[in-house]
């Protein structure tokens, strides 16, 4: 098997929501064990405490519950902002 080139750069908790999330939308369908297990291969990474990290996320206040999520909605807003802005 080839081993994948890719590296996961942000926080553990934070690759564990994003797959949590496409999870839930649908996007990654199958067993949850077998894609974390996957996701782990990809990234090159060992995820531990899987299920205790999705409980943590329970447990957030309102303002917090997608924090890694939001973040990535920001970026994305602020970088299509600035090209947009450019291309004016």
């Amino acid at each position: 098997m080839k081993r994948s080139k890719l590296k996961w750069y942000g926080a553990k908790s934070e690759l564990i929501e994003l797959t949590k999330a496409l999870i839930e939308n649908g996007n990654l369908k199958g067993k949850q064990e077998d894609i974390f297990n996957e996701i782990q291969e990809v990234f090159n990474i060992e995820l531990n405490n899987i299920d205790q990290a999705i409980t943590k996320f329970n447990t957030r206040n309102q303002e917090n519950e997608t924090k890694f999520l939001d973040t990535l909605k920001n970026t994305l807003s602020k970088y299509i902002k600035s090209k947009l802005e450019k291309n004016r």
